[in-house]
């Protein structure tokens, strides 16, 4: 090989190392963190129902991940005063996770327009459009068709312009059909409830677990308890399925 021709190969194996150099350092670049929360406080701005609006806790949680140096807020979550609980606790070989009356108002989640797409999913990876949804408790038939006859726990999400009073809704179809104004698919818009961790005694927590999910756990006040001694319920919402891109 002359040594015009050994220059020339020596400064391609140069711009090629480079040129995956280059792509390497933009991947470590966009990595995403895993999701973290911090307190925030319900916008004045947000154009709520009067009745929705008294029935949170105006400091929610907000829901936020790192893409490289890009701070990405990704949900706000403002719990309900209070819930629709049974009268009495959930006996030990129970196979439910929440001790909530079906159709229960949970709280009022916002989703925000910043956040990347896959993380405005439901748990049946429908995409969910920006914007103010209500939270309630549920125990439907099989919704993702992939076990039936089973029953599912989740959170139905309802877009708030349609579902604009926290009164608990027990028509289980009634609801069905207004989550399905969220997805706008044949089926609704919910988040599955996972197992509650009551050794952690915090009032919101959210566990990150290897797979890429996101769980919210809270505690919330019944309703009907004294406020000297109030008795708080446990939910688990799993608000995150997979991290972007990582659903199968």
């Amino acid at each position: 090989m002359n040594a015009g021709i050994a220059r020339t190969w020596r400064r391609r194996l140069l711009l090629a190392s480079l040129f995956a150099g280059s792509i390497l350092c933009a991947g470590a670049a966009w990595g995403i963190d895993p999701p973290a929360i911090q307190t925030v406080r319900l916008s004045p701005g947000a154009a709520l129902p009067s009745a929705i609006v008294h029935a949170i806790n105006p400091t929610g949680v907000l829901m936020y991940t790192y893409w490289g140096d890009r701070k990405m807020r990704i949900f706000e979550v403002f719990p309900a005063t209070a819930v629709d609980a049974h009268a009495t606790p959930l006996p030990e070989n129970s196979p439910l996770y929440a001790n909530l009356r079906p159709g229960s108002f949970v709280g009022l989640i916002h989703l925000l327009p910043d956040a990347n797409d896959d993380y405005r999913e439901d748990s049946n990876y429908q995409k969910l459009k920006s914007g103010y949804y209500t939270m309630r408790y549920g125990v439907a038939g099989d919704l993702d068709d992939d076990n039936p006859g089973e029953r599912e726990e989740v959170v139905f999400l309802t877009p708030v312009a349609n579902d604009r009073s926290p009164a608990r809704i027990a028509d289980e179809d009634r609801l069905i059909e207004l989550s399905k104004k969220a997805s706008h698919t044949g089926k609704p818009a919910v988040m599955n409830l996972a197992p509650v961790d009551e050794q952690r005694a915090e009032q919101r927590v959210l566990r990150n677990d290897d797979s890429g999910a996101s769980v919210l756990q809270l505690r919330l006040p019944a309703k009907g308890a004294r406020a000297s001694k109030p008795h708080l319920e446990l939910i688990a919402i799993t608000l995150v399925n997979t991290g972007p891109g990582d659903e199968e």
